[in-house]
């Protein structure tokens, strides 16, 4: 039996040891009034909820190709049963006509019991272990979280990733997925954890052949050579353990945590394996180093001091240009940051001060020839001299730039962004109003002989106006005018849209109707919507939505074309 079916069965065995000793707990304290009554004890402690609905969109467009298929939908269904207020039994199925086999599959299927101190999850789910390690990848198999008093468990197993075939750079290899986290205390507040992740594709589940290339090569005397290369998506391993952890002090006023993790990663499981004495048995019993393999760390520590006028933070980031984990959607390696900034709160929140900078570099290995730094400096300023009025002063520094010493590879960029914003509240006409006005500019530069030193500026305005006649009436208007200069070439861009809600039938039928243009020296386009909304009794809505967009070109600009799109929705919650 596996260290994680042990886990799970012990998961199960706490779970059934809480229930029946809450069920024994009901029995043999009894309701002296009434008595000991079965049907009592499941009324009182059996709470059943369901959460279901679904989703259908018809989609049409004239004069372009479409992007989007003409028909989908989708549905869900969660039903929950909690026991004693201390146990839930949960299920969660997503089914998508957009999941099919060209892809991976949206469609969802969960089920996940939870108590006091403990999950249990089977099907589909998401588990979160750090910010290096594993976040924002669905897995499909079983876990479990473990959480008695202080300590803390997590162990899953299962595939993050199924098989595709289709060509050399489409195709996609079954993905395995396994690891766990043990340790004291929980994420938001003081704690200490070590976790473990390993991921790897299984060569079998693709045909090699998929990605063979012949290619035929000259060579002297006027003959050819045949040669067989393998070119396209290949079969990857990961490996990673991490320690992780944070203080909380003086009811959270001081916090610090921290985190670094060792990836190693191997990009080919078809290259050759390295045969290195100075390699740790006990490393290569578990993992097979091979010439596409790489090892680096990660680390990132941040500290914050949160009073009632002040509040600082600082920041410590550092990824390896090495660093892989395939238990991530997304990471981008080879990076230094260091972020810090200050905040101020004076007069009961009246004025509000939140200052802000980073700097970031890469060439961590100093393996490239030069070295890209990105700074970044902001001050936000909120102000409300009165309580109708609040205005808001933002200010943003961008610059980029590398130590190459050539014009070809040379970057200097540098930006900068202003803007002022307004809010006013006021009666007028026996009418509730909010105004709104706003006014941005930037200035950017980007400095290269050979790229003809481009300069870039652009201002915008913004108007806005919110009215509400009755609880059940009210209307937005708002006005954009944005103008932009690339070198000596000038373009505008302005927009208007409009809205109007008009709620009936005591407030259990909501109407909208939109309306937005915008027009450019390149382009006209106008999109009318309308929304209606109805609440069928207290737990369920139906709602139909329908948006046009007309669109056309102008000058230069011959693209002409008509979309539109309809969407039901409907929802039901006991």
């Amino acid at each position: 039996m596996s260290k994680l079916s042990i886990l799970i069965l012990i998961g199960l065995l706490s779970f059934s040891a809480e229930l029946f000793g809450q069920i024994q707990e009901d029995i043999s304290t009894p309701d002296t009034s009434t008595g000991f009554s079965a049907a009592k004890l499941v009324k009182d402690n059996v709470k059943f909820s369901l959460d279901m609905g679904s989703n259908g969109e018809l989609y049409h467009v004239s004069g372009r190709q479409s992007q989007r298929p003409g028909s989908s939908g989708m549905m869900y269904l969660r039903p929950s049963i909690n026991l004693f207020d201390r146990f839930s039994f949960s299920l969660d199925l997503f089914l998508s006509t957009e999941g099919n086999g060209a892809k991976q599959s949206m469609n969802t299927v969960a089920f996940r019991p939870e108590w006091s101190w403990g999950k249990l999850y089977y099907g589909d789910f998401n588990m979160e272990m750090s910010k290096f390690t594993l976040t924002d990848v669905k897995i499909k198999g079983y876990g479990v979280d473990l959480f008695p008093g202080i300590f803390k468990v997590q162990a899953f197993s299962g595939k993050s990733q199924k098989a595709i075939s289709q060509d050399a750079i489409s195709s996609m290899y079954e993905r395995t997925i396994y690891g766990g986290k043990i340790g004291l205390g929980d994420l938001g507040g003081s704690h200490l954890h070590f976790s473990f992740l390993r991921v790897y594709d299984n060569k079998n589940s693709l045909s090699h052949d998929i990605f063979k290339q012949i290619d035929t090569t000259a060579v002297s005397g006027g003959s050819t050579r045949i040669d067989t290369n393998y070119v396209g998506v290949t079969p990857q391993e990961n490996m990673i353990a991490g320690i992780n952890w944070g203080l909380k002090l003086f009811n959270s006023v001081f916090q610090i945590k921290s985190e670094m993790a060792v990836s190693v990663f191997t990009a080919d499981l078809y290259s050759n394996a390295i045969n290195n004495k100075d390699i740790p048995q006990a490393f290569s019993k578990y993992y097979t180093p091979r010439f596409t393999s790489s090892a680096d760390a990660a680390i990132a520590s941040e500290m914050a001091i949160n009073m009632r006028v002040v509040q600082l933070k600082g920041g410590y980031t550092y990824v390896g240009p090495g660093y892989t984990s395939l238990g991530m959607g997304t990471l981008i390696n080879d990076k230094q940051i260091i972020n810090g900034g200050l905040g101020v709160n004076l007069l009961s929140g009246n004025l509000i001060l939140q200052t802000n900078f980073q700097t970031q570099s890469d060439n961590l290995a100093k393996q490239k020839l030069y070295t890209t730094q990105r700074n970044n400096i902001g001050v936000n300023l909120s102000v409300r001299p009165v309580q109708p009025l609040s205005i808001s002063i933002i200010s943003n520094i961008n610059t980029m730039a590398n130590n190459a010493k050539n014009d070809t590879q040379k970057v200097d960029i540098k930006s900068a962004s202003y803007g002022v914003n307004t809010s006013l509240q006021f009666d007028l006409a026996k009418l509730k109003h909010v105004f709104n006005a706003g006014f941005n500019t930037q200035i950017s530069e980007a400095k290269n002989i050979l790229r003809g030193n481009t300069q870039v500026s652009a201002q915008g305005i913004t108007f806005g106006l919110n009215t509400t006649y009755t609880e059940q009436i009210n209307s937005t208007l708002s006005a954009n005018i944005n103008s932009y200069a690339v070198g000596n070439t000038k373009n505008s861009t302005s927009s208007l849209s409009a809205g109007f809600n008009y709620k009936m039938l005591q407030n259990k039928l909501n109407n909208a109707l939109t309306y937005s243009m915008v027009t450019s020296e390149s382009s006209l386009s106008n999109v009318f919507g309308y929304q209606v909304s109805y609440q069928l009794f207290e737990q369920s809505n139906i709602s139909l939505q329908t948006r046009v967009t007309l669109f056309s070109g102008k000058g230069a600009n011959p693209l002409k074309y008509s979309e539109s799109s309809t969407t039901f929705n409907w929802s039901y919650r006991i």
